[in-house]
């Protein structure tokens, strides 16, 4: 039977640091280490969290870059025989990963074309959202969630996985800023309501909120 905990809390909490202590906790021999951060949208300052983030790890540790295709990745790979602990950070970089990678194909779809225009660009076709769009894309992030959710409870392994609390900051001014937040913070409560534990992190301090 799997074991799975969501860690979630503001930028900076401390909130991965604890993740990896939670981890490390199990005494696992194999632990895989799930990044869901795109190595296309890499600049030098995230490359420079990217190396301290490794040097926190233990030398047993597998590092995995994946953001597309998670469950297909646990359904498929035998995960069960490779690791007995596994954490993924993060959910928040993963959703919006998923989301401008689908977004081309989106755009195709809804308007029936093979090739996209000259003047396309991601950010001013989200300005372009109708209600119908916004939901068609929550439901699309949903799915994801639903299914990866679903073939890590197929398991028997130890999940930890981290995400961002979205719901104490101001909302957004930005439309696209209020569409991630209403799609995070509906998908951190899904993955809380499945989870067997929560945790959320306040200034490095964790507190547990689930059982």
């Amino acid at each position: 039977m799997s074991n799975i905990i969501l860690v979630s809390g503001p930028v900076k909490s401390g909130k991965s640091s604890f993740a990896e202590k939670l981890v490390k906790g199990f005494n696992s021999e194999k632990v895989a280490y799930i990044a869901t951060q795109a190595n296309e949208f890499l600049d030098e300052e995230f490359k420079r969290r990217i190396v301290y983030h490794q040097a926190q790890r233990s030398s047993n540790w597998v590092t995995i870059e994946q953001f597309k295709y998670l469950d297909k990745f646990i359904r498929v790979s035998a995960i069960t025989e490779k690791y007995q602990s596994i954490l993924l950070d993060c959910v928040t970089l993963w959703i919006n990963n998923l989301f401008f990678d689908h977004l081309e194909d989106y755009y195709k779809n809804k308007y029936k074309v093979n090739q996209l225009p000259n003047h396309f660009t991601l950010d001013d076709f989200v300005e372009t959202f109708t209600n119908q769009d916004i939901e068609y894309m929550h439901r699309y992030l949903y799915r994801e969630a639903h299914q990866l959710v679903k073939e890590m409870k197929r398991t028997d392994v130890n999940y930890v996985i981290v995400t961002n609390e979205v719901g104490w900051a101001i909302m957004p001014h930005t439309k696209i800023g209020r569409i991630f937040v209403d799609y995070y913070g509906t998908i951190n409560q899904y993955i809380a309501s499945e989870a067997d534990e929560v945790y959320i992190v306040e200034l490095g301090i964790p507190r547990r909120i689930k059982p």
